[in-house]
């Protein structure tokens, strides 16, 4: 069962896109635990900036009036969330373009919901605003500490093992080839799969010292991290964390269930339900910016800063005609 809503001080995300794509990518960013506000285009960005503060804009290149390009340069001046720009144009000179002018990641349409997700995470804990922490199930994996455990006993992991355990995590329920751990985790591809073999065994042996197996094998396409959430009962443990969408969900264009009043709003470039507004803490507010070389390494010591309620998503002045009813 779904939780009330993002916690009090949970990422806040703003969606610049047309409609159908930004009724899903709406529904996903709110399904992993963040605050959202939706636009369909770039009038009055700048007041919704300074209303919302948003940590992560995603952005359309493709917009009517103003086009991504531009409205990329509106918030580099007037924030400092990171950007990640959403786009069909998938020439080499748009994506430097976009890149060079500022944007954290540049993602190609059509894609999948579940890479733009992992794409928002990466910037996000660039920048400070994601728990280094991460829990799914009865594992707990601190990247930037160092550390991991299973059913509360920790678990003695050479960095190499951390490394795959954490990018095995980021992905989870998404089939990984040796490939591309391969090129993630060791950062090359000139080695024989084997290296991704020895080290996996490793660690499914350390892994299911202390539970049943959680990194599963397809024979001849590649490994996932999957858990079995327990069966229900009075003393099954809950988990607060969302998990991410899966790598099945492909972005639709098929418009929203009118009858949904959450899928209507958001087609309307309506906040979803957000704590009540009060001012932002001005403190962590800023300097949460990566190194801007778009590695992984970034600012992974940071916290997530301490933040008061998310203000309210500033009321869309021009819903779009179709939305009305």
């Amino acid at each position: 069962m779904r939780g009330a809503g993002p916690a009090a001080d949970a990422a806040r995300v703003l969606v610049v896109d047309e409609a159908a794509m930004r009724t899903a990518i709406v529904r996903a960013l709110a399904g992993s635990g963040w605050h959202c506000c939706a636009r369909a285009d770039g009038e009055d960005l700048e007041q919704t900036l300074q209303g919302y503060r948003p940590d992560l804009v995603v952005l359309d290149v493709m917009l009517p009036g103003r086009d991504g390009f531009r409205l990329l340069q509106v918030v580099r001046d007037h924030s400092d969330a990171g950007i990640v720009m959403v786009t069909a144009r998938d020439g080499l000179d748009d994506r430097l373009h976009g890149l060079d002018s500022g944007a954290d990641d540049y993602v190609v349409k059509p894609f999948l919901l579940a890479e733009l997700m992992a794409r928002v995470r990466a910037v996000l804990r660039r920048r400070g605003r994601l728990p280094s922490a991460v829990t799914v199930g009865d594992l707990i994996i601190d990247e930037a500490a160092g550390t991991a455990s299973r059913g509360g006993a920790p678990l003695e992991l050479t960095a190499t093992e951390l490394r795959l355990l954490g990018y095995l995590v980021e992905h989870r329920g998404r089939m990984l080839t040796k490939n591309q751990l391969l090129t993630q985790v060791w950062g090359y591809q000139d080695y024989g799969p084997n290296l991704v073999e020895v080290h996996l065994s490793a660690l499914r042996r350390k892994l299911e010292t202390h539970g049943p197996r959680i990194v599963h094998t397809s024979r001849n396409l590649g490994y996932t991290l999957r858990v079995t959430d327990p069966a229900p009962g009075p003393s099954a443990p809950t988990t607060a964390t969302a998990p991410p969408p899966t790598a099945t969900t492909a972005v639709s264009s098929t418009p929203p269930d009118r009858s949904d009043p959450t899928s209507a709003a958001a087609h309307r470039g309506d906040e979803l339900p957000a704590p009540d507004s009060a001012p932002r803490d001005a403190a962590g507010a800023r300097d949460r910016r990566g190194d801007g070389d778009g590695s992984n390494g970034g600012n992974r010591d940071q916290r997530p800063a301490l933040r008061a309620p998310a203000p309210s998503c500033p009321a869309d002045p021009d819903p779009e005609p179709g939305a009305r009813r």
